[in-house]
């Protein structure tokens, strides 16, 4: 669900329904944080409160909106488990990642899929986790700061994954970068202490490496002086409340299994579809 769209949302319900909803929720947060503390032989306790929850979010937002919430988690997941080596990792990254996001005020699934796309190419970039997370954040609030919301920017994003893992920067990525994030293009141009017009010109002569590339966008400073400096928005209040339901979402759906049984029931229905007319016929 885009921004848009969950204003739309807001608008359609009501602030004093969205009100009443987010207290539910952290009522109900709070009782699932008792529940986490109890003994093997509560499980089940804390399985209904997870689905209390869900009942609660289900009030304020529709149930095709919460179903693409927790798919979208799961993909984000499954995509983190690829570029991490254990579950205490995968916990470390997501979190880490939830944090930059909610700091950046960005999309957590813009966040993740950067970090994984680039996390993919960390060996022949030369960085370690810590790097990718710093280059992940800077990445995002030249973002803001060039004032391009992360769904128009995500053809460029793709391209800058591309470029810091083909091992050289082409003309074209760095075009599309340059368009879209003109900050992070002059924040490489910064970090490597030349203009953006030569670093251009280098870029099609097929001297920036992704290596270096990546580096000079870690050792610009200037782009988070920025960025401090840019005011919270609703737009930036709504991208956070948003990143806050859907890790609800998919934690619920992590524990619950719903959309799981749900996925079974289709795969029921769709391999025995012509039985099932037979019947309705």
């Amino acid at each position: 669900m885009e921004v848009g769209a969950l204003n739309l949302t807001l608008r359609a319900i009501g602030a004093d329904a969205v009100g009443r909803a987010m207290a539910a929720v952290r009522r109900e947060l709070k009782a699932t944080a008792d529940a986490a503390k109890a003994t093997d032989g509560q499980v089940s306790a804390l399985k209904n409160q997870l689905t209390g929850m869900a009942a609660t979010l289900g009030a304020a937002f529709g149930a095709q909106q919460i179903v693409g919430m927790a798919d979208s988690y799961a993909t984000l997941t499954a995509r983190l488990k690829i570029a991490t080596g254990s579950a205490e990792e995968l916990a470390r990254v997501q979190g880490a990642l939830f944090q930059i996001a909610q700091d950046q005020r960005v999309p957590l699934e813009a966040v993740t899929d950067l970090y994984g796309r680039m996390a993919l190419s960390a060996d022949a970039l030369g960085l370690q986790q810590a790097d990718l997370l710093r280059l992940t954040t800077t990445i995002s609030q030249a973002l803001v700061v060039s004032g391009t919301s992360a769904e128009a920017a995500s053809g460029a994003l793709m391209q800058l994954g591309q470029a810091l893992g083909a091992g050289i920067v082409r003309a074209e990525e760095y075009n599309s970068i340059q368009e879209a994030m003109p900050r992070l293009a002059r924040a490489a141009a910064e970090g490597m202490g030349i203009t953006t017009t030569e670093l251009r010109n280098m870029v099609i002569a097929g001297k920036v490496s992704s290596q270096a590339f990546a580096q000079a966008i870690l050792d610009n400073q200037k782009v988070a002086a920025e960025f401090a400096t840019i005011p919270r928005t609703i737009g930036g209040a709504l991208t956070q409340f948003r990143n806050d339901i859907l890790q609800l979402v998919g934690r619920i759906n992590e524990s619950t299994g719903a959309t799981q049984r749900f996925t079974q029931a289709l795969d029921f229905v769709r391999q025995n579809l012509p039985q099932i007319v037979g019947i309705i016929a």
